[in-house]
């Protein structure tokens, strides 16, 4: 999390909001191309490798392949684009097509990795690519070659170098066994092709909730906007990002176990309120001082929109939660429709409110993940029968675990 912050801190620093702009809509170019490619299949791998129904192998390569001819289907249209067409957009069309194939790979193998629990390799995973994308911007500000074109290369290099790096924990795998598995390999296509849609739409509608906010700054105002939005982003993103870390850890222990599933994803709610609440303290406190000393006063317009964003991300964080917790025990349409509507709110408000003033980009996020939030939580307490006795038994069995874990510590 702190290499995500030091790299969005360089490029801000060095190319500015309109720079810092640019970069963040082709992040957000890049992870909508990827989650196309990938069409849900990742997070029903996780729920597939719980069930072992199909053996790992078979799961990860029709899975990869499925995502490899949606790349070759739109890889096709974008050269008939380019040869029947006035299209001028060819080359940043062939970044983002070599790139989503490189995030969707990465994203293929992580999933293999969280659907056996192996969270410390998916940690390490993710901590090469930041860690090498934070040494290429280096490279690139020391060699005096620190250009958006660069940038955006040694992006992808990462991306790669994070493949490289999952190969050892893929190659335990005996990956030759499926070409002995034709049946298996035709049963599991066929789950993708009828399941696999409901994990897309929700992945992408989740994406776009988030993000689309970007491309409304940017058709109403200009790269910079969207440089200063992504800026007020940076801090909050933290609790993001610890609430993802936290959800794709509980999320393959909760899977077919509603009632531990229940248990997990009240921790989940409890530590995301907690992380958010702190922050937003902090940051009232000290946010505009650090933006100014970090980032430069010139982003200094970003602190309001900042505060904003700890409280939507929070509630946006905790949505996710209860999501995966639906997701697990199967009410995966109930989610692709909660999806949907977050976004249909969320597009209103930004279409109507965003020409008034800046801030509504957050306040925008802010509602309608606040009345998101209030659905999820009487889906949650539908579903799971919730009651402030959990609330209890949950103090209790925590308090159980610290002191067992103390006194083994002491023992």
């Amino acid at each position: 999390m702190s290499l995500n912050i030091l790299t969005g801190i360089m490029i801000a620093r060095l190319l500015g909001p309109e720079g810092k702009g640019e970069i963040a809509l082709f992040l957000v170019n890049l992870v909508i191309i990827s989650q196309i490619y990938n069409f849900g299949i990742p997070e029903f791998n996780i729920l597939s490798y719980g069930k072992k129904i199909f053996n790992p192998e078979v799961i990860l390569l029709v899975g990869l392949s499925y995502s490899i001819f949606i790349f070759l289907g739109l890889s096709l249209v974008v050269i008939y684009l380019y040869i029947f067409s006035d299209y001028n957009l060819f080359e940043f069309a062939i970044l983002l097509l070599f790139g989503g194939l490189l995030e969707s790979i990465a994203t293929h193998f992580r999933h293999l990795m969280l659907g056996f629990k192996k969270i410390k390799k998916y940690n390490f995973n993710v901590l090469i690519q930041t860690l090498s994308y934070l040494l290429a911007l280096l490279f690139l500000y020391f060699s005096d070659i620190l250009y958006i074109n660069n940038v955006i290369i040694v992006l992808l290099l990462s991306r790669f170098i994070a493949i490289i790096t999952a190969l050892n924990f893929v190659f335990k795998f005996e990956l030759k066994r499926v070409f002995g598995q034709k049946v298996a390999v035709l049963n599991y296509f066929k789950d993708i092709s009828k399941q696999c849609y409901k994990f897309f739409f929700v992945g992408l509608g989740t994406t776009l909730n988030q993000r689309i906010v970007y491309f409304f700054l940017d058709n109403y105002y200009s790269n910079d906007k969207v440089g200063i939005y992504s800026v007020s982003e940076s801090f909050p993103g933290l609790i993001n990002v610890a609430s993802s870390q936290i959800s794709f850890i509980l999320y393959p222990y909760i899977t077919n176990e509603k009632k531990s599933g229940k248990r997990l994803t009240i921790i989940a709610l409890l530590l995301t309120l907690s992380i958010g609440i702190i922050a937003l303290i902090i940051m009232s406190l000290v946010g505009q001082s650090i933006i100014d000393f970090i980032y430069g006063a010139v982003f200094s317009e970003s602190y309001l929109s900042m505060l904003v964003i700890i409280a939507a991300l929070t509630f946006y964080s905790m949505n996710n939660s209860i999501a995966n917790f639906l997701i697990s025990i199967g009410k995966v349409n109930t989610t692709v429709k909660a999806v949907i509507c977050s976004l249909i709110i969320l597009f209103i408000l930004l279409y109507f409110l965003l020409n008034i003033s800046f801030i509504f980009a957050s306040l925008s996020v802010l509602f309608t993940n606040f009345i998101m939030f209030i659905y999820y939580m009487s889906l949650f307490v539908k579903n799971t029968n919730l009651c402030l006795e959990d609330f209890v038994d949950l103090k209790l069995s925590l308090s159980i675990a610290i002191n067992k874990k103390y006194n083994s510590i002491n023992e």
